[in-house]
C-alpha cells in the first residue's frame, strides 16, 4: 500500500502543477481558480477505494462487488458534487466541470491502470506493493 500511496501522491502534485501552469494557455472563463481541492479528494477516495479492494482480493465475488458497487457510489457523487457547484454558482458551473473532468480523468487512468497491474491476474496470487 506504501507504493501505490507514493505514486498517488507524485500524481497528485503532477496533475496539480500541469493544471496551474495550464492557466497561462486557458481560457479564463474556463480556468477553475479553487482546484487545489479536488485533486486532493478524489486522491482520498482513490486510497479509500484501493484499500478496500486489497483487502477482498483474495475473494473474486467480493472484489468485483465491492470495485462495481464503490465504482457506482463515486461517480454518483462525484456527479452530486458537479450538479451542486452548478446549481449555487452558475458562472461557475462550466469552468469547475471542466477542471473536475481533467483530474477525473486522470485519477481514473491511474486507478485502472493499477487495478489492471496489481489485480488482473489470478485473484488468489499475492498482492504486488
Amino acid at each position: 500500500m506504501t507504493g501505490f500511496l507514493l505514486r498517488l501522491g507524485v500524481l497528485t502534485i503532477g496533475t496539480m502543477a500541469i493544471y496551474h501552469f495550464a492557466a497561462s494557455w486557458i481560457p479564463q472563463k474556463w480556468y477553475y481558480v479553487d482546484f487545489w481541492w479536488l485533486p486532493v479528494f478524489i486522491a482520498v477516495v482513490t486510497a479509500v477505494l484501493h484499500a478496500g479492494l486489497i483487502r477482498r482480493q483474495h475473494d473474486s465475488k467480493a472484489f468485483i462487488r465491492f470495485y462495481m458497487g464503490t465504482t457506482g457510489i463515486k461517480l454518483f457523487i462525484y456527479l452530486t458534487i458537479i450538479m451542486v457547484v452548478a446549481f449555487i454558482n452558475k458562472q461557475l458551473a462550466l469552468p469547475f466541470a471542466l477542471c473536475f473532468f481533467f483530474f477525473y480523468f486522470c485519477f481514473t487512468a491511474f486507478e485502472v491502470s493499477g487495478a489492471l497491474k496489481n489485480f488482473g491476474g489470478n485473484m488468489t496470487s499475492s498482492h504486488k506493493q
